[in-house]
């Protein structure tokens, strides 16, 4: 995917200390377009005769929010301290899976106008998204080279723009806006007036970053050999095409299986009086929300589970104090003594001569046991278990049965 860069014709103003808008404007837009694509840091690669490219991110696990740094630059054939050929065209692929938040950052929509005239100051504060140097090459000499820029990037919704300024005195040199779409990023710029031996003006270093985490987000994996790579591709005005790869050290971050990966709870599940099967009484909201299993249904007082090979559920009540005080099943393979939902009501007076009627068609297994059955038209409906407080208040019991949902 591509970013693309539109130039204005900005026209040079002297030669002399200040370089003309026009190639201030593409210097910036270059020097943007390259944060775009990602950022810096030297691994022992990422160097060619021509051109040092360093990409890296300030995160290296994979799938997370980043900053990001970027540092290139430019040298002749054969003397790495003479004025560098113009870029003509360059291509930044930052790792595959790189991700920019566009529309996670309030959006800067100053025209052109806005921002020559009031500078940063027209573009929202929470719209800047980096910031950085560039330095340019006219080919006059000292005291006129090197020119230094200041970059201030903004998010725009549909991508960033570059504002570019001198420092002192302060001073909106050009402004330039590019479109984001994917990790790449695509540039073409045009020549720029400047001085000897080719009478343009060259880009000579950049150095930049992101520094707002939200705007960037690595790739979603790390490859087996733990190591991101990022390309610069730049095409300079003799000719010279040169491909600079760079690479990043990344980490593996062990994520929480998929909700379909999890297991329902156990098909076959005996009752206590503490517990039903995994869902414990007392035992906290935050506590069973953790349980390596299927995330429940959830309601303000109430969470519901599904039960493995089964159409039956689970589910826990909660006091206000956060605590579960009530867990029931309609599984049918979930009770005691062969008492379990479906079964009829013979059974249980079969296995529970001393049961009690507390309220309704709720029963208690004996008179001092927490297992409670509801029964329906002469069938068990679910079976559970109560803590004691609430199995002494019939009333509430009703209303907690009611919160389950089953």
């Amino acid at each position: 995917m591509r970013a693309r860069f539109h130039h204005g014709n900005g026209q040079p103003r002297r030669r002399c200390r200040q370089m003309s808008s026009r190639a201030i404007g593409l210097l910036a837009v270059h020097a943007a377009m390259l944060a775009g694509a990602g950022s810096a840091a030297a691994t022992g690669e990422g160097s060619t005769e021509r051109a040092d490219f360093r990409l890296e991110f300030t995160s290296n696990e994979a799938g997370s929010p980043t900053g990001a740094t970027l540092y290139i630059q430019y040298k002749a054939a054969g003397d790495p301290n003479a004025k560098p050929s113009p870029i003509r065209r360059a291509v930044i692929e930052a790792p595959e899976g790189t991700r920019f938040g566009l529309d996670r950052i309030p959006a800067c929509d100053a025209s052109e106008e806005q921002l020559r005239t009031s500078g940063q100051s027209a573009c929202p504060e929470a719209s800047r998204v980096g910031a950085g140097s560039l330095t340019a090459v006219t080919g006059f000499g000292p005291p006129f080279d090197p020119f230094p820029t200041q970059v201030t990037l903004f998010n725009t919704g549909e991508g960033f723009l570059e504002l570019v300024e001198q420092a002192q005195p302060r001073a909106t040199l050009a402004v330039d806006r590019a479109v984001v779409q994917g990790n790449t990023a695509e540039l073409n710029p045009p020549s720029t007036p400047g001085g000897p031996p080719d009478g343009q003006t060259a880009v000579r270093e950049i150095d930049l970053r992101f520094d707002q985490p939200s705007y960037l987000t690595t790739p979603p994996s790390c490859p087996t050999d733990r190591r991101w790579r990022s390309r610069g591709t730049f095409t300079f005005a003799d000719g010279v095409t040169v491909v600079v790869p760079h690479s990043m050290p990344c980490v593996a971050t062990e994520r929480p299986p998929a909700a379909s990966a999890l297991p329902c709870l156990a098909r076959r599940s005996p009752v206590d009086s503490r517990n039903l099967g995994r869902i414990r009484l007392s035992a906290k909201r935050t506590t069973l929300l953790r349980l390596p299993v299927q995330p429940p249904r959830r309601t303000r007082r109430s969470l519901r589970w599904c039960v493995k090979g089964s159409r039956g559920q689970v589910a826990a009540v909660f006091g206000s104090d956060g605590q579960a005080q009530l867990a029931v099943s309609t599984a049918r393979g979930h009770g005691n003594r062969g008492v379990r939902p479906g079964v009829p009501l013979a059974r249980v007076r079969a296995a529970y001569r001393n049961r009690r009627s507390i309220a309704g068609s709720l029963q208690r297994a004996g008179p001092r046991g927490r297992f409670l059955i509801g029964v329906r038209r002469g069938r068990v409906r679910f079976v559970g278990v109560a803590t004691r407080a609430l199995l002494d208040k019939p009333a509430a019991l009703q209303r907690a049965v009611t919160l389950a949902g089953l």
